[in-house]
Formats: structure tokens, sequence, C-alpha cells
């Protein structure tokens, strides 16, 4: 009958032996081996992924390129490779997230550009590593407070009003160091400029007395 792999390896062939014999890496798979006595034995990264091995790739010597060559994308990560591995490896963005990573993305070489071009979601931004100021300069304006940057943080990165306004920020706008001045031009209902923190200066930066009592204003 058939010889079985597990059992020509209790009677002591090698595995290479095995290989050269014809037995495949699915074969040997089955019978036990794990991915380093694979990559010693001479199989390829594709032989590999088709006998149906993931976890230890990295470990057992085969690299990033090789392994997205032969077909791996999704599986990278559980596989061993990092972030930085993907992107010396040639993979885009879209595979780095496809792969399920996250934090190191900066760290490994994209940019916030990058991010942005491939429609990298805003509430993923600071856990990627990007400040608020290239969250801004990629065109994420609207979308900052969606990420998590703060109204301070907003405002250390030289965003206007109008930014705020069109991230949707209210509350802290005052604290920050903005004025009703500039809530007023950016075009904030009075009863957000009483929200954002503002207690004077309605009448000078030109809210009418009818905005006023919307907002809540007595003549008290």
């Amino acid at each position: 009958g058939d010889v079985k792999a597990g059992e020509l390896l209790e009677v002591g062939y090698a595995l290479i032996e095995m290989r050269q014999g014809g037995f495949s890496a699915a074969e040997l798979y089955k019978a036990g081996y794990g991915v380093q006595d694979m990559k010693k034995a001479g199989f390829t990264c594709q032989e590999v992924r088709e006998a149906g091995f993931v976890d230890g790739l990295k470990e057992a010597g085969f690299t990033c390129k090789e392994a997205r060559n032969a077909g791996f994308s999704v599986e990278l990560k559980r596989a061993g490779y990092s972030v930085r591995d993907l992107k010396l490896a040639g993979c885009t963005l879209s595979e780095v997230r496809a792969a399920g990573f996250v934090r190191g993305i900066k760290a490994a070489g994209f940019t916030c550009k990058d991010a942005k071009r491939e429609r990298f979601p805003a509430r993923q931004l600071r856990a990627a590593g990007f400040t608020c100021e290239e969250a801004m300069t990629a065109g994420y304006v609207s979308d900052l407070k969606v990420a998590g940057f703060t109204v301070e943080e907003a405002r250390a990165a030289n965003c206007t009003c109008t930014d705020l306004k069109a991230a949707g920020y209210v509350e802290g706008v005052s604290a920050a160091g903005y004025t009703i001045q500039e809530c007023f031009e950016a075009i904030y209902s009075c009863e957000q400029a009483r929200a954002a923190g503002f207690v004077e200066g309605f009448k000078a930066a030109g809210y009418t007395v009818k905005e006023a009592k919307v907002a809540g204003f007595s003549p008290e």
C-alpha cells in the first residue's frame, strides 16, 4: 500500500530525503513537520503556502518579499512580519491595513498623505502615529475631531476657526485661544459660540439681539 510520510519519519528518513523521494509539502505538513523543517529541506515559500503553513514563516527564514510573492497577503502579520517588513517588501498601505496593522504605520515610513490617498480611516490616524498637523496637511481637516485630536492640538497645528467649524469642534474653542470674532467669521451660530465657552463680546463680534435671544441670553 501507500507509504505515509509519518511512517518514513518514524523509521529514520530525513525530511530532505523524503522531499527528494516525491513527498509534497502538504503531505509532510499532515505528517507533523514544521515550517522551519520545510525551509531547511528546500521547499519554496510557494510550496509552503500551498501546504497550509502560515505561522512562523519569518522565523523560519522566509523573507516578507518571498511570502508576498508566494501569495500571502492578509496572513503576513500572523506569519510574523512587521509593518516595516511589509513596507520594505513593497507592500502598499492598503496591503498593510488588510494584514491587520495600524500601529507603527508612520514609523515604518508611510506618510499621512499616503494614508489620505489610500482612504485610511481618520479614527485610526493617531494610533498609526500621525500628529494633528500631519493629518491637517494631508487633507483630513474635516476629520480631525473624528480622529480624536483635541481643540488644543488643532490650535497648535495652526487650524483656523473655519477649520474647527468644518471638523465639528464647539466645546473648548474659547479655552483653546480662539476669539469670538473668529467664531462669528467662521459662521458659528450665537448658540454654538456660547457653547464654545464665550461669555462676552457677542454684540461686538456681530451677533444680533435676536440671535442672542435664541442662544438663551436673557435681558436680565
